[in-house]
């Protein structure tokens, strides 16, 4: 139950505009590399909610789905509270398409939010902190997804470049957002590098992001 409730509230956090003030707390939320199954993500507590994040932007991009609400969250928990028990081997990225799939695509236009959006106020049920990295990790899977590219769980070093994409206040996406307020936050992780980063050969990351128009 905690850890249910705990993921409905960061990926809710996806339904409003961030403000990251300072270096987001990846304590908790960076994934652990594993095959993620139903297996891996009972067991992992905390640990889970930044991959269900980037998996539920990934299999919404493999949807052809744009969206993500309350009621479209909440009912991508309860299946996987529901159904992971019974199938523990089943792997976590197909229960998530497939629930993807199953619901209608309502709730907020992620892939719109612009970088002077990012930016906005926090609402009071969530940190600032919290809700920057919960949009950034849907929007990062939502790219990867829309790139036709599989997320790097089983690869802690892939991971680890995706998430220096937008882990602190001087992390390239941070430092592109400044510069292009106007821009899609989407588009900022493209433009940054997420599709380099997320390639299984290392890629070099970039540290001064071009100020596109």
């Amino acid at each position: 139950m905690t850890r249910l409730l705990s993921c409905l509230i960061l990926m809710l956090c996806c339904l409003a505009a961030c403000a990251p003030q300072g270096v987001p707390d990846k304590a908790g939320y960076t994934p652990v590399a594993a095959p993620w199954t139903c297996a891996t993500y009972l067991d992992s507590n905390e640990n889970a909610l930044s991959v269900v994040l980037m998996l539920d932007g990934w299999a919404a991009a493999r949807a052809g789905q744009v969206r993500c609400g309350k009621e479209q969250t909440a009912a991508l928990l309860d299946r996987l509270e529901a159904w992971c028990p019974a199938h523990p081997r089943d792997g976590l990225s197909g229960v998530i398409l497939d629930q993807r799939r199953r619901s209608p695509d309502r709730g907020r236009l992620l892939p719109a939010v612009t970088c002077a959006q990012w930016y906005a106020p926090a609402p009071q049920q969530v940190t600032e902190n919290e809700q920057q990295l919960g949009l950034s990790l849907w929007l990062a899977g939502h790219a990867l997804g829309r790139a036709g590219l599989e997320l790097p769980l089983q690869d802690q070093a892939r991971l680890d470049r995706i998430f220096a994409l937008f882990d602190s206040a001087e992390s390239p996406l941070h430092q592109y957002c400044r510069r292009n307020p106007k821009a899609l936050v989407l588009h900022a992780l493209t433009a940054v590098g997420l599709e380099d980063a997320a390639s299984p050969a290392a890629a070099p990351m970039r540290t001064t992001p071009e100020n596109t128009k």
